[in-house]
């Protein structure tokens, strides 16, 4: 019997406590209207810098400047392949976050891995070896809505990619 009333109070007093739990005053973030603020943003970037790019299905752009010109998937960066990458990371604003352009080392990744942001892993898949291009990241593919170093919260992000290697 006593096994069983400590049991019914212990029981209480945790629906007490957890009915007495304060709200949460943190906003909750909406995604969706976010989704929408970025594609204007970045339209109107296209626009104003005379861009043409293709949207991909996930929601980011990109634009290859100079290609190989032939279908050969083995030169494809893809899912499993290692990926050598020299890079401009920069804002809509033109400032740049980081850069490896001038670096005597490259970023190397598997691709697909999750080792580098979800945008820039999944757009590197259209590129194949030895191409150039610049990739357009809608903040939730870029670091969402927490600020990262000089990158604002909500940014969209542009990827300048310089002679990818793929191996």
């Amino acid at each position: 019997m006593l096994n069983r009333n400590f049991i019914l109070f212990a029981l209480t007093a945790s629906m007490i406590i957890i009915g007495c739990k304060k709200p949460s005053t943190t906003p909750v973030f909406d995604t969706s209207a976010q989704a929408v603020t970025d594609d204007a943003l970045l339209e109107k970037y296209f626009k104003e810098h005379s861009i043409t790019v293709t949207k991909a299905s996930l929601g980011y752009y990109y634009h290859i400047t100079d290609s190989l010109r032939q279908p050969d998937s083995v030169l494809q960066a893809k899912i499993g392949r290692t990926a050598f990458l020299r890079y401009k990371g920069r804002l809509l604003t033109n400032t740049v976050f980081d850069s490896n352009t001038t670096s005597a080392t490259a970023l190397i990744f598997t691709v697909g891995s999750g080792k580098v942001i979800a945008g820039l892993d999944s757009a590197i898949q259209h590129f194949r070896k030895g191409e150039t291009g610049t990739v357009y990241l809608p903040s939730r593919l870029g670091y969402g809505n927490y600020s990262q170093s000089v990158i604002p919260a909500n940014s969209c992000l542009i990827f300048e990619i310089n002679k990818l290697n793929v191996e």
